[in-house]
């Protein structure tokens, strides 16, 4: 697990940010389980932790499980690009109009 400091960097780089509840710890509240809350920057929507009832270690796992899609995301988006790039050779190759005209003649 990360400490505050790393996980609030972290936080930042993805447009979040960390706030630490200011409720004294030895008197309880409802609304308020003295821990912290993941909000976003841009919406000022709270992502994790509405009662300031979120720890660190599930703000290092939000931001883990959101990193990786989003690496996932990039993945697949190169992955596209890249197959997109083979169907333009193929037409320019090929000097089809379309890849209508391509499939007709029977030379995917």
């Amino acid at each position: 697990m990360s400490n505050e400091s790393t996980i609030r960097s972290r936080a930042r780089r993805r447009g979040y940010y960390v706030e630490k509840s200011r409720q004294w710890k030895h008197v309880p509240h409802l609304d308020n389980f003295g821990r912290y809350m993941l909000i976003d920057a841009n919406s000022n929507f709270v992502v994790l932790g509405a009662r300031y009832d979120a720890t660190l270690e599930d703000i290092d796992a939000f931001l883990k499980e959101s990193e990786q899609a989003e690496t996932e995301t990039a993945e697949q988006l190169v992955a596209e690009a890249k197959a997109s790039e083979q169907v333009a050779d193929l037409l320019k190759r090929h000097d089809a109009g379309s890849l209508d005209e391509l499939i007709k003649r029977g030379e995917h």
